[in-house]
């Protein structure tokens, strides 16, 4: 499933600061895959900055891919498995 992060904020090299505007912190996880609005992989998770009333996703771009300041990135989240039943001695 792919969610909306928001737009990037600053491009540093290597880097993306992107301002999270259509997500919640809880669903971003380091190494999930970011992807641009035509589903094109520009580089994926790296962390979450600021404060909880503004956070910022911060992407580490992979080599030769190209991301501008005001571009809308997306994150593509996978659905969460439950934990399943538990085994073992008790």
């Amino acid at each position: 499933m792919i969610k909306r992060i928001g737009r990037v904020v600053s491009a540093p090299k290597g880097f993306a600061v992107v301002s999270m505007e259509g997500l919640q912190v809880k669903d971003v996880r380091q190494g999930l895959p970011v992807v641009n609005k035509d589903g094109v992989r520009v580089g994926y998770a790296s962390d979450v900055i600021g404060n909880v009333r503004s956070p910022y996703v911060v992407v580490r771009v992979d080599p030769g891919a190209k991301v501008e300041v005001g571009e809308e990135l997306f994150l593509v989240v996978q659905e969460r498995r439950g934990r399943g039943r538990r085994k073992g001695r008790r």
